[in-house]
């Protein structure tokens, strides 16, 4: 059911160790209601997620039920300052628990309850953060169990399939670069012991710029680890379309949890929480951002959130 109430979204920053990071507030007018706060997944992503716009679609749901939101420009992202590619995981897990810490201390005033959500790599940031705040509960959207060393070597034997499904004169220069340059799996092997070797903020390989300390962080984290001390509620939405993490760390995930999870497994969602009707590969992503995010997943995640009430 949703709520017929004035919301209102304003521009709002928020200081943290590296500069003040900008961002949107939707809430109502007046009284208490829950907040969400959103993580992003990887990648130089404004307070939408960028072409994505994954969090502007959630904001817009939940406004509708009288849920407040605050979504973010990661810092070196839209009007947050900063380098980027020297940042790594632990810089935008602190703003992240920045951002938490300011609206934590206002809860009583504004926010009954505020809860976490994250995508894809935000899931990481947001179990983190339940772990060391009094977060009230927690959102999985496209989270992941494994360690992120297998997660590049998987989906770079996924995009060896898919070269071989590619037609025309693109599938054909396609498996003529991979012939020059090895497969998929192979480059990938080679950029991450590369990445281990390293020890600046970024490294050039192939033309390419790397965040070598924030891949560095990711492969060190232990995602196990994090959930199994997670201790509030969750709801964790995933797909079995899922291109880049395994669809089975949906259920792994809430075996951890137990009867605090909430677990939902799409059938045709994919990693860009849009229906793929296709094979579940990157091949259909361009195709996919032509359509908004999937309403059964914006559904999933206001009815959650209505158990804290206002």
């Amino acid at each position: 059911m949703r709520l017929v109430q004035t919301m209102q979204e304003s521009e709002y920053a928020i200081e943290s160790h590296g500069g003040p990071i900008a961002g949107s507030l939707t809430a109502p007018m007046g009284g208490t209601c829950p907040l969400v706060i959103c993580a992003h997944g990887t990648g130089q992503h404004d307070r939408n997620e960028g072409v994505l716009h994954v969090f502007d679609a959630i904001a817009g749901e939940l406004a509708g039920h009288g849920v407040a939101t605050y979504r973010f420009d990661k810092r070196g992202a839209g009007k947050t300052r900063g380098d980027y590619d020297a940042l790594a995981y632990s810089d935008f897990y602190r703003d992240f628990e920045a951002i938490f810490d300011h609206f934590d201390r206002n809860r009583s005033d504004r926010f009954s309850h505020i809860i976490a959500l994250g995508h894809s790599e935000g899931t990481m940031m947001a179990a983190e953060l339940a772990t060391k705040r009094p977060v009230d509960g927690v959102v999985l959207l496209a989270p992941f169990i494994e360690n992120m060393e297998k997660i590049l070597m998987d989906q770079a034997k996924r995009g060896e399939e898919a070269v071989v499904r590619m037609r025309g004169i693109g599938g054909m220069l396609t498996r003529l670069a991979v012939r020059l340059f090895g497969k998929p799996s192979d480059q990938q092997r080679k950029l991450i012991d590369r990445l281990k070797s390293t020890e600046g903020d970024t490294f050039r390989y192939r033309f390419q710029t790397f965040q070598a300390r924030h891949m560095r962080e990711l492969l060190a984290l232990d995602p196990e680890a994090i959930y199994r001390q997670v201790e509030v509620p969750a709801l964790i939405i995933g797909g079995a379309k899922d291109a880049q993490c395994n669809p089975d760390d949906v259920g792994k995930i809430a075996g951890i949890l137990g009867a605090r999870a909430e677990a939902h497994l799409l059938p045709d969602l994919s990693h860009l929480l849009r229906n793929d009707v296709g094979t579940g590969s990157f091949e259909t992503y361009r195709d996919q951002l032509k359509r908004p995010v999937e309403h059964d997943v914006l559904r999933l995640i206001s009815g959650w959130i209505a158990q804290f009430g206002t």
